[in-house]
């Protein structure tokens, strides 16, 4: 690889060859693996927050309580929201993406309860539902254009 010389250190080139011997797929220096096949754990991690989400649905649909809804809703309140935005964003580094899902799902979570304030109708359990919803909205899609371009990429047998 190619090392650059910069005022921070040495960059390498993130130009690596594929299996075949075609050029472009980039390398992510701080993971060490290449974009595409970044996709699985993004989409592992959607999976996961979508079946938190669904979970937290229900549980507060049926009005239970316990430690499983305040541990499900806390890591919802800090995660879920912004990491359905930052899938929109479509990102090239995980650590930056994990920082903007906290950053977003925290001012997300502020813009609603300031909304409801506004407007006299605070009620958190009806805020946590409007925002699980809304939040399965934003998750599912890209989801699914990842599956169909996974699709695309293989080749012909």
């Amino acid at each position: 690889m190619d090392m650059k010389a910069t005022s921070i250190g040495t960059q390498a080139d993130s130009r690596v060859l594929s299996p075949q011997g075609e050029e472009g797929s980039r390398i992510d220096p701080e993971v060490g693996e290449s974009t595409r096949n970044g996709r699985a754990w993004r989409d592992a991690l959607t999976l996961l927050a979508i079946g938190a989400d669904v979970l937290l649905i229900v549980l507060a649909a049926g009005h239970q309580s316990g430690p499983l809804r305040y541990w499900l809703g806390l890591g919802f309140v800090l995660f879920i929201p912004g990491w359905g935005i930052s899938r929109w964003l479509r990102l090239d580094w995980p650590a930056v993406e994990l920082t903007v899902s906290i950053g977003a799902s925290l001012a997300l979570n502020l813009v609603v309860a300031q909304a409801m304030l506004m407007a006299h109708a605070w009620h958190p359990e009806w805020a946590l539902l409007c925002l699980s919803i809304a939040t399965l909205a934003l998750l599912v899609p890209p989801l699914f254009h990842n599956w169909r371009s996974a699709g695309r990429m293989r080749a012909p047998s």
